[in-house]
């Protein structure tokens, strides 16, 4: 499999299964525990994995987010709680999602997709994305479920990180590029239609960025074999389906 196929098929699956525990019952459970809303523990936890950063730094890297999102979801409830310590916990639901929801697949399956993600991750500049710097630098998970779904996150993240810099590149504004995406989530991300800035030429400009973030995502997936690549998508496709894990 080429490096071009590779990320076109793992696009979707990568992008749903990654995020698939930020909002699973057990993880909003640990939200409650911790005195957080769950979109607080989502902004915290993730973002937390650079360290005790300025909202301003999160707005950097949560490209499709409003400024009003990110105090809500941020700066309001790093008063109660460091964003250090809610990416500590916020690790451990990852990892706990994945011990409870891919313990059937084989583990040479799993080590397969942990395996290549981590090589992936080790040729992406230092600096460039800082949340795959920050899951990169985090402490390991410890269970072949959860390395490779902690792989499936960075490279997830990895994705996003380069979808970020395309679209900065290609003049398509946040409001616009999450609108296309689904209006439902340009609410979700605290945009009203006044942010948005080109109605009109926006979907073919997402369209242009999401073929840059594919083309570009290949050349990171080059540092695997032709037979790696497969693995790391039939791994991936088997991880996908999985139940929720609830």
């Amino acid at each position: 499999m080429d490096a071009l196929t590779c990320a076109t098929l793992l696009a979707e699956p990568v992008g749903e299964l990654g995020a698939r525990f930020y909002f699973d019952a057990p993880t909003r459970a640990r939200a409650k525990e911790l005195g957080l809303r769950s979109v607080e523990y989502y902004g915290l936890g993730r973002a937390g994995v650079m360290g005790d950063v300025s909202p301003a730094e999160v707005e950097s890297v949560f490209a499709f987010f409003s400024p009003s999102a990110i105090e809500a979801m941020y700066t309001i409830p790093s008063a109660r709680l460091a964003a250090s310590e809610a990416a500590r916990h916020y690790l451990a639901s990852a990892d706990d999602y994945a011990e409870r929801t891919f313990a059937t697949v084989s583990s040479d399956v799993l080590e397969n997709v942990a395996g290549a993600c981590a090589r992936v991750a080790g040729a992406v500049p230092k600096g460039l994305y800082r949340l795959v710097d920050g899951y990169v630098g985090a402490a390991p998970a410890t269970s072949a479920p959860a390395r490779a779904y902690r792989g499936v996150i960075i490279v997830r993240e990895l994705r996003g990180g380069v979808h970020a810099l395309a679209a900065a590149d290609a003049g398509l504004a946040s409001a616009d590029a999450a609108y296309v995406e689904n209006p439902d989530l340009f609410q979700l991300h605290g945009f009203v239609e006044e942010d948005r800035v080109d109605r009109d030429g926006a979907p073919a400009r997402r369209a242009l960025v999401e073929e840059e973030t594919t083309r570009a995502m290949a050349t990171y997936l080059e540092v695997l074999s032709a037979s790696a690549r497969v693995d790391l998508v039939e791994g991936v496709r088997a991880m996908a389906a999985c139940g929720g894990g609830a």
